[in-house]
């Protein structure tokens, strides 16, 4: 309970879909900690197009960017 105290509870701002879809779009994403290491079989460079399949709710295959990757993940962002 500690450590939840001192995160605090934050604060809510109320917004509509489409403010909080503008906020995310516009949002700069954290830079990541790269390393060397092996590339993922077929996956060479970071912005390669690459496929993926979902597998929680159907089988479809999107259209995504090859983002980055170290020795526990593997990040890719799929199109819009």
């Amino acid at each position: 309970m500690a450590r939840i105290a001192d995160f605090g509870h934050g604060s809510s701002t109320p917004m509509d879909a489409a403010e909080a879809i503008r906020i995310a779009l516009d949002a700069t994403a954290g830079k990541l900690c790269l390393r060397t290491i092996s590339p993922a079989p077929g996956v060479s460079t970071v912005g390669q197009q690459v496929r993926s399949v979902r597998v929680d709710y159907g089988t479809g295959k999107s259209p995504a960017s090859f983002v980055y990757e170290d020795r526990r993940e593997i990040v890719i962002a799929s199109g819009r």
